[in-house]
Formats: structure tokens, C-alpha cells, sequence
């Protein structure tokens, strides 16, 4: 804890995560499980490549009979291409025309390009001086022998990860299962979807956010989206439902020190254990964490939509990452110079949105100009944030920060 009872953000992090345990798994069809997080291991049923193979459409030889480099070899008949097996073995002195993907004659070692040979009736000229064993072919078991560890679990079911899948017949894949998130937006100020708001009234954007965000994610399922306003019954009773449909709660506005902010009590009256309750970092102080007694994760997120949207990001995505199965939940670090120097008004870690730029052929971060924690228009472009660590405010142009992208690819 700082001396002003603060959280840093590594000690808010770690607490998340530290209180989170991976949901339960399920076993479905391949062609389901795209974005899901594999709970095994994805292993090779059989050599990869099963044989070997051409790298190049060409000429199967044996490399001993151009021992220069050049020769003049009498070809075969016909014409292997991929799926073909070649009922004889390659002769001495012979080679035979291969295309890509088929497996090498027995007794070839080597592929020459057909843009090296010249064919003259029986006999086919080659050329080609680096021609040795192994030239232009992907040997038997050159990327995994049987058994061998393709992809390991608590990661994602990319689409490289799912033809690596289907290469070694892994038909069902076991991975976690989805976790169920209930949103709740507070607030008296709130209007309903579609209402016009009158004088001092607003829209919600925090719960639209929250659901774009979700929506993108493979590994989340909805569980429900409820605006409640300041009514302390009324929120508890909203609560209680959503703890018992869901894995983890999201909040929306309530959490700080206003007379009407009823969230944080309202919690530990459903019988939520508080973990931990503000921490060290600007936008999003007032963030509130807690855990159910049936392991339910609940997030107080602060109602300014910019604070809302960086502490969901960079703390409870982490939480429900995890919760997910993700074996690396903590946002990733990337390293990028800054375009403009920047100045802190205060000593707390600052996430400060962001875009990449390009600037004498590197990559640059851009801090975003915006009015606040409640100007959402002003990070409406915002490609990440740029990570300003505690203890220090001035920054240099071109210093080295931390930039945590907000893609959700």
C-alpha cells in the first residue's frame, strides 16, 4: 500500500489475479472452438512432414548423380504431384518430374527447379551448383516428430493454431469454458436506450462499451446488461441476480466518495468480499474489486467513461483472462519511443490514451489531447495508452514508454 492508502497497480493487478481461478472445460468440435482457450496440449500424431516432400515444382534427383552440379539424366515416366507415390524407386543416373508438396521417389535426395532443366526427349539437362541432400525438400519430420508438443494450452485458438489442429486430426478440442460477464450501469443521470435526455440527463455509453468489447471476445458470453439507478435496494436486488447468472460482475459508476455512491457497500451487503478499493493510477482511482462466496468476480469500475475504460481494460480483462484460462492475462508491454514530451500533474502511475504514428521510418506512440477522465469523444481514436510509471512526471520526446495496445485482434 502507498502511505495515502492507495493501491499501486501492480499490487491491484496481482490481487485480481492472485483471487481468479480458471472456469471449467469442454470438449467441442474443432470447427467451434475458434478464439476459445485450449485447456491441453495440441500434440503430433505422426511426423510433420509425414514424408519427405518437394519444396519446388521440378526434377526428383539423386544429388550424387550431378556431382558438378550439371548433368545430363535420363527422366521417368510420368509426373508425381501431391498425393502421388511413386510405385519404383529413382535409379542412378534417372530422375523424374515432381511437383510441389509430393513425396520424394525412394533413392532422391534432392529437387532441381524446373526453371534448371531442359528436356530433350528421354533425357533431361539440369543445372543448378548448389544442388546437394536435402536441397528444395522438407524432410520427414523436419517440424515435429510423434509426440511432440505443437501448441501448448492457455493459449487462444488462432487460425495457425487451428490448421495445426486439423493436421494432427484433432477433431474435439478441450478448452475452457466461456465465462458468463453481467454488466450493471449506475446511475440517477442514466437515460433508457433510445430516450432523449432531458436537462442534466445523459446516455449510457459505459454499458455499449463494455458489450462492444465483450461481443469481440470469443471467450465471453453476455450475461445480461442492466442499468439501475441510485437506489441501494434496487442495485442489491440487481446484484444478487447477476451473481447468480454469471462468472464475474461488472459495474459501472457508484464507487467513489459522493453521497450516492452506493456501490462498494452495496456489495459487501450481497455478501461480496472486498479484496481491494482504489488504487494508485490515473484515470480509474476509485476501483473497486471483490469475490463472491461462489467465486464470482466482481468489478467497480468508475462511471467517467475514459476511467471506465482503462480500468476495464488494463485491470478486470486481465481478472477475466485469467478466469478464462489465458496462461498470460496481464496486458502486454511494448516498448515505443513517445512523439511529444509529456508532463504529469501528478506522481501516479498514468495510462494516457494514445495512437501510433509513423516517424522517420519507426513506429511512434501519440498521447491523445483530451479534457478528462469524462471526455470520451477526446479517446474516441485511441489505439491504446501510454504507460507513465509512479514516481516520476516529466518525459522526454523520444523517451522509451510502455504503450498497451486496446486491439482486439
Amino acid at each position: 500500500m502507498t502511505t495515502n492508502s492507495l493501491h499501486l497497480y501492480e499490487e491491484t493487478l496481482r490481487s485480481v489475479l492472485a483471487e481468479t481461478r480458471p472456469a471449467g472445460t469442454e470438449r467441442i468440435p474443432l470447427e467451434e472452438a475458434a478464439g476459445r482457450v485450449l485447456a491441453e496440449p495440441i500434440l503430433a500424431d505422426r511426423s510433420l512432414p509425414p514424408f519427405a516432400r518437394s519444396e519446388r515444382d521440378g526434377w526428383a534427383v539423386r544429388s550424387a548423380d550431378l556431382p558438378a552440379g550439371e548433368g545430363t539424366l535420363r527422366r521417368e515416366e510420368g509426373v508425381l504431384h501431391a498425393g502421388d507415390v511413386s510405385a519404383k524407386p529413382l535409379g542412378r543416373g534417372r530422375c523424374m518430374r515432381i511437383m510441389t508438396g509430393a513425396p520424394l521417389p525412394q533413392g532422391a535426395d534432392a529437387v532441381v527447379m524446373i526453371e534448371h532443366a531442359r528436356e530433350r526427349g528421354e533425357f533431361v539437362d539440369l543445372h543448378d551448383k548448389e544442388v546437394a541432400p536435402s536441397r528444395h525438400v522438407h524432410g520427414e519430420g523436419t517440424d515435429a516428430r510423434r509426440g511432440d508438443v505443437l501448441v501448448l494450452p492457455g493459449l487462444p485458438l488462432t487460425p495457425p493454431r487451428a490448421a495445426v489442429a486439423a493436421s494432427v486430426g484433432a477433431s474435439l478440442i478441450l478448452v475452457y469454458k466461456s465465462i458468463r460477464v453481467a454488466i450493471i450501469t449506475t446511475g440517477d443521470e442514466l437515460v433508457p436506450d433510445g430516450a432523449v435526455p432531458g436537462p442534466a440527463r445523459i446516455r449510457d455509453g459505459n454499458g455499449p462499451a463494455a458489450r462492444a468489447i465483450f461481443h469481440a471476445l470469443p471467450w465471453i458470453e453476455i450475461a445480461g446488461a442492466r442499468t439501475v439507478g441510485d437506489d441501494e435496494d434496487r442495485l442489491a436486488e440487481t446484484v444478487r441476480a447477476s451473481l447468480e447468472c454469471s462468472d464475474a460482475v461488472l459495474l459501472s459508476g457508484g464507487v467513489s466518495m459522493g453521497d450516492r455512491d452506493f456501490v462498494p457497500r452495496t456489495l459487501e451487503r450481497c455478501g461480496v468480499r472486498r479484496i481491494l478499493h482504489k488504487t494508485a493510477i490515473r484515470p480509474g482511482k476509485p476501483f473497486w474489486f471483490g469475490v463472491s462466496p461462489g467465486g464470482i468476480l466482481v468489478f467497480g469500475l468508475p462511471g467517467n467513461p475514459v476511467s471506465f475504460q482503462v480500468t476495464l481494460r488494463e485491470i478486470a480483462l486481465a481478472g477475466l483472462r485469467r478466469k478464462a484460462g489465458f496462461s498470460k492475462p496481464r496486458p502486454i508491454d511494448l516498448r515505443l519511443p513517445l512523439r511529444s514530451g509529456f508532463e504529469k500533474a501528478i506522481e501516479l502511475r498514468q495510462f494516457l490514451p494514445a495512437i501510433l504514428e509513423e516517424e522517420d521510418g519507426r513506429t511512434v506512440a501519440e498521447a491523445l489531447a483530451h479534457n478528462g477522465s469524462g471526455d470520451f469523444a477526446g479517446i474516441s481514436r485511441a489505439e491504446g495508452v501510454v504507460v507513465l510509471p509512479e514516481g516520476r512526471r516529466r518525459f522526454e520526446k523520444g523517451e522509451m514508454v510502455v504503450f498497451h495496445s486496446w486491439s482486439l485482434r
